[in-house]
């Protein structure tokens, strides 16, 4: 989590001497903000942080989802029709398209089927030697399976799945979790799920819904408990719409490609999303992109990981028991140890629109590279934990628009970039403040920029908004107490910053220590 940590003292003099203290308010920005020794200005920064978020903008949506992924009306098709009955099932299709061996029902031609009925122990396989589409309806289906998938694409082209307009279908799989095919629902190949009906799918010792390629769902209400994953891709999880209420034993969302570093994306673009997850509510292991969409993540270790984060709108909310935003690569971060210079340029975490809440007990955003705030609300209840912080950076992080109030009770504080193009304030007080003490910033014209309440308890605030500006006065009341912050440089904070090691300290050995 902790990269380059920096301490507090009151200053220099009385560090020098051993004697840390919280935070000395009388001194101001113009002689303690740590700016970076890179000479990069702040018009390449500007240039750089236009090139990251147009990276994430032009991507087409086209790239993961085709027109046939969104259509869920299939009267016009040639159906064929499967009704599942224990050792009873039957089916209007050719026996050479539909096999029937007891409760193994094969679907081998392409086709739009339509299933309906219930089997205890059974399978639905779709298995296509011609690698071509095949379109399952489920009209009010019932699967069980104690040892196998549920259903099991073997081989196609891309299944589609289509939940029938008011239809209940219940999907359940008690498959080895550590089984080469461990999902209630598993494909080899491409699968897209949609419809206008519901899905309830529960894998008591594996994934919920897998494949070994893309994921897409586009519409449908999804209802997911799995010991493991409840959606997981090989390539890409991308959601465009629908309802989902996931509860996961490690990931609620998680897509990962071993085989190839540019995939393991997962992409979203609307939709309801609720997660409770023991890991990761959503996890990409290369790239996981947000535009829009109402998420709320309840439960979580991490809430949102990935190398590259971008959230480009949407509403979402986090809960997490460690970091609330990760971005890593898995080769630094929540050991102590700082990512290689070289790698950190591929690890960021970019927002540019919508609004992001954090209620975190580690950092609240963490990126082992960097981190852009171009646009968008950010509110983090950081962690009282004081070796965590709101935000926490390897590299930089950047304020160019949007607005963030960071909250925390941390001691290892990271000063902000001085090549922001946006004001930036990191107050640290002279002692904790309570849980539901106001917290209000002024300009000199009395303007209220900034009014919140932390739920929890906290000495550190951090601000950043457009009307934050170099040569203003603002005043910081924290309950009774009343602050004057005169903005003598983008980038404001209150403390002396001291690289760690890079002083004799106090109470806490080498390097300093921490509020007495």
């Amino acid at each position: 989590m902790k990269a380059k940590k920096l301490l507090i003292a009151s200053s220099i003099m009385l560090l020098v001497a051993g004697a840390l203290a919280s935070c000395d308010t009388s001194v101001t920005s113009s002689g303690t903000t740590a700016v970076s020794s890179d000479t990069t200005s702040v018009t390449e920064i500007g240039s750089e942080q236009e090139d990251v978020t147009e990276e994430y903008t032009s991507i087409d949506s086209s790239e993961y989802f085709s027109n046939k992924d969104y259509v869920t009306d299939y009267a016009d098709e040639d159906l064929q029709t499967i009704t599942l009955a224990n050792d009873a099932s039957s089916s209007s299709a050719d026996s050479s398209d539909v096999t029937i061996d007891g409760n193994i029902i094969t679907i081998s031609a392409k086709g739009y089927y339509v299933l309906s009925g219930t089997l205890s122990e059974g399978q639905i396989v779709l298995s296509n030697d011609e690698d071509e589409k095949i379109h399952l309806i489920l009209d009010n289906v019932s699967i069980s399976n104690s040892s196998a998938p549920a259903i099991l694409v073997s081989n196609a082209d891309k299944v589609f799945m289509t939940t029938a307009e008011g239809s209940v279908n219940t999907i359940s799989s008690d498959v080895d979790g550590e089984a080469d095919e461990n999902a209630a629902i598993y494909s080899h190949d491409d699968l897209t799920l949609n419809g206008l009906g519901t899905l309830t799918v529960t894998a008591s010792s594996a994934h919920g819904i897998k494949s070994s390629d893309e994921l897409t769902i586009t519409s449908g209400t999804y209802n997911v408990t799995a010991e493991k994953n409840c959606l997981r891709g090989k390539d890409s999880v991308a959601i465009a719409d629908g309802t989902f209420n996931l509860n996961a034993g490690t990931d609620g969302i998680h897509s990962e490609n071993a085989d190839d570093e540019e995939k393991g994306n997962v992409y979203i673009i609307g939709g309801d999303i609720n997660i409770a997850a023991g890991d990761d509510a959503i996890h990409a292991e290369k790239t996981l992109t947000i535009y829009d969409g109402d998420i709320d993540i309840s439960t979580s270790y991490e809430g949102i990981e990935g190398q590259n984060i971008y959230i480009g709108g949407g509403n979402i909310s986090v809960y997490s028991t460690d970091d609330g935003v990760n971005s890593g690569d898995g080769t630094g971060g929540g050991t102590g140890e700082v990512v290689n210079v070289d790698t950190q340029s591929s690890i960021t975490f970019t927002m540019a629109g919508g609004s992001l809440y954090i209620n975190s007990d580690a950092d609240g955003i963490d990126s082992n590279g960097y981190i852009w705030i171009n646009g968008g609300d950010i509110t983090i209840d950081g962690p009282t934990d004081f070796r965590e912080s709101a935000i926490d950076f390897d590299a930089d992080c950047y304020f160019n628009g949007g607005t963030v109030i960071g909250i925390d009770a941390s001691e290892n504080l990271e000063t902000f970039s001085n090549y922001s193009t946006q004001g930036n304030i990191m107050y640290c007080l002279d002692n904790t403040a309570s849980a539901n003490t106001l917290v209000t910033l002024k300009d000199s014209s009395d303007v209220e920029l900034m009014t919140y309440t932390p739920s929890k308890e906290f000495s550190t605030i951090s601000f950043s908004s457009s009307d934050v500006v170099v040569g203003e006065t603002y005043t910081l009341t924290v309950g009774d107490d009343e602050y004057t912050i005169k903005m003598d440089t983008t980038a404001y904070t209150n403390y002396v910053a001291v690289e760690e090691g890079g002083m004799p300290g106090g109470t806490g050995g080498p390097g300093g220590g921490g509020r007495p």
